[in-house]
């Protein structure tokens, strides 16, 4: 808080500042929709903490739930992520972030860093989490707010590397687009 006062004409008059988000804001849960395949048998949603800190990640989590009555093998969400597959990153006016190809990006940091899929049970969800540093997409690092979307697919070129590893054959295949969700930057550390 800044404080000034001066006198005039025999009245001291002060005026205070007081700056109303000079501390960092208690981060609150942001939760998309879920959204369904075609088929039905897989929901994908995303979760994310917002305000982000300057200086810190966008920690993403996706979740992978199966509709079905059995066991459902599913490749983990981020498992591809490192290799740029699947995320965007949308600045306020709705375009997307592309990828700065001449610099070095940081490493991409995912719970789960396996590749080869998972059973998920009937009715419980597959959370995989992903913390994509300050840097990830150009100008992530700048205060704002940011939507973010996912592309969860399994496509058939996997299921033959797949089918080799599982005897069984429970594998979704398909593809799934998250609704957005949007966090937002801090300037404050």
């Amino acid at each position: 808080m800044t404080t000034w006062s001066w006198q005039w004409a025999g009245v001291t008059a002060g005026i205070a500042i007081i700056c109303l988000g000079c501390r960092p804001a208690e981060q609150e849960l942001k939760m998309s929709e879920w959204v369904t395949s075609d088929d039905g048998t897989l929901s994908l949603r995303l979760l994310a903490l917002s305000p982000i800190a300057r200086g810190k990640p966008i920690v993403v989590q996706a979740e992978l739930r199966n509709n079905t009555d059995a066991p459902l093998l599913v490749r983990p969400p981020f498992a591809y992520l490192k290799y740029w597959y699947g995320i965007e990153i949308m600045d306020q006016e709705g375009r997307e972030i592309q990828r700065d190809n001449t610099r070095r990006v940081p490493e991409v940091v995912s719970s789960l860093t396996q590749v080869m899929p998972e059973f998920v049970p009937p009715g419980q969800a597959l959370v995989d989490e992903v913390e994509l540093p300050e840097g990830y997409r150009a100008g992530t690092n700048r205060p704002g707010e940011y939507t973010i979307v996912y592309t969860y697919w399994m496509q058939e070129r996997e299921l033959n590397r797949i089918i080799r590893a599982y005897p069984r054959q429970d594998v979704w295949l398909g593809e799934i687009r998250s609704e957005p969700i949007t966090v937002k930057r801090s300037w404050l550390p």
